[in-house]
């Protein structure tokens, strides 16, 4: 079992999604999810980063913060808050809130599996 994994979270270890840092259980492949008609975004924030997202129904590995906000949303309706690696701490992605539904939108490149 790889380092921060946590076996209830995780029943086949080629079904999960890893944090690139630390190993950790982010998500599993059954949380792969198409938002706006596709799984994976080229998203840029004001300043220019470009992020590859990938689109997930659920991130049990994601610690949750900030206030939710519709500015620079990259999802038109969608609130979005920052997403963390709940074991190391690096920032993996965003999670996003709508009025019927909310997922994670997490940057590819750091995640592993």
């Amino acid at each position: 079992m790889r380092s921060g994994t946590r076996i209830e979270e995780l029943t086949e270890e080629e079904n999960g999604i890893f944090c690139k840092q630390c190993r950790a259980v982010i998500t599993g492949k059954e949380n792969v999810i198409r938002v706006a008609g596709r799984h994976l975004h080229i998203c840029y924030n004001q300043v220019g980063v470009i992020f590859r997202v990938g689109c997930f129904r659920d991130a049990p590995g994601c610690l949750r913060h900030g206030e939710p906000t519709l500015e620079n949303t990259w999802f038109l309706g969608y609130r979005w808050r920052f997403a963390d690696c709940a074991s190391c701490g690096l920032h993996l992605g965003w999670q996003f809130s709508g009025a019927e539904d909310d997922f994670f939108g997490l940057i590819v490149d750091k995640l592993s599996g």
